[in-house]
């Protein structure tokens, strides 16, 4: 299987040293970090081994890609061109099968959201390198999957974004990424309720009676093992039980709040509806503990351990 290709994130963040910590402790992983050579010292991470190419087979499985272009991290605007460079290089090898899989380091939504062209977030930047439109952001934990209807906007108009179509278009891509990913024949997919109790059969809010129940009819017919909607307070734990392959909630911190209680530590982000698996850390830049040798590497090793997975189900579906 071809290496996977892993950025650091934002240098000033907790990517590089968690990298270092995993490439000590798993020499083994077929792996090629994505980074300049003459910032390598800079990042702690000059101690490894260095390949200015991609090798389609080597004994020395993490590198650093070559980008004489970036000169240093100081400013906001080289650390932000650092980070899209990465995205770019570590899309393009997945994109020309030379990696496997790519594994993101975290990134801040501010630093993405300076100069001219603004981003969201590191899925849509890879999500516009892959000419992908629909895509879902999801998490693994606890061997099922949390994916979500909306991302990163205000609370405010979440129930405006919410239609029949956004849930069935994102419902179909969950399913048929449970298949291919995870090789699951038959998924099992629960959505979640935006209101308490599931808007309680409209005493608090109506909702789910006039968007979620008619698009899970018509998510049924078309032969879908969905179910839904049901309250957000108990869901999780049917999935945790086993009742479940899937949790589809309607907004960021639905789920984030039920993914970090049930395994702060090893949840992994994943995108589906890509043509190139993607995964990275649940977790933050974490600035303030950055250096401190502090943060736990396990989000991130996960990440990288479920992008080989993953890469090896999908190479034989």
């Amino acid at each position: 299987m071809k290496p996977i290709s892993i950025t650091v994130g934002d240098p000033r963040g907790v990517g590089p040293e968690l990298l270092r910590k995993i490439a000590d402790k798993n020499p083994k992983l077929n792996a090629g970090i994505i980074c300049p050579p003459s910032c390598a010292k800079s990042l702690g991470l000059a101690m490894l081994p260095r390949l200015n190419i991609w090798p389609a087979q080597s004994d020395k499985p993490f590198f650093f890609w070559q980008d004489d272009d970036i000169k240093n991290f100081r400013s906001e605007s080289e650390r932000r061109r650092f980070v899209i460079d990465s995205l770019k290089t570590a899309t393009k090898l997945a994109l020309e099968k030379k990696a496997s899989a790519i594994v993101t380091g975290p990134v801040s939504k501010a630093l993405l959201k300076i100069g001219n062209e603004q981003y969201p977030g590191q899925t849509e930047i890879i999500a516009k390198l892959c000419n992908s439109n629909e895509f879902v952001m999801a998490f693994w934990v606890k061997n099922f999957l949390v994916a979500l209807l909306t991302t990163h906007i205000p609370i405010k108009r979440v129930a405006a974004t919410i239609s029949r179509d956004l849930i069935a278009k994102k419902t179909k891509i969950v399913h048929e990424s449970l298949k291919k990913l995870f090789k699951i024949r038959r998924p099992k997919i629960a959505i979640c309720g935006l209101n308490p109790h599931a808007g309680e059969d409209g005493l608090l809010g109506d909702e789910e009676n006039k968007t979620f129940h008619p698009a899970i009819e018509r998510l049924k017919k078309l032969g879908f093992d969905v179910r839904g909607p049901i309250a957000a307070d108990t869901v999780f734990y049917r999935a945790q039980n086993g009742e479940f392959d899937a949790v589809i909630a309607c907004y960021h911190d639905q789920a984030l709040a039920a993914v970090k209680t049930l395994d702060f530590l090893c949840a992994v982000h994943l995108t589906l509806g890509l043509p190139i698996i993607r995964t990275s850390p649940a977790h933050g830049t974490a600035y303030d503990i950055a250096g401190k040798k502090l943060a736990s590497e396990k989000s991130f090793l996960n990440a990288i351990r479920l992008a080989g997975k993953l890469a090896k189900i999908s190479t034989s579906y």
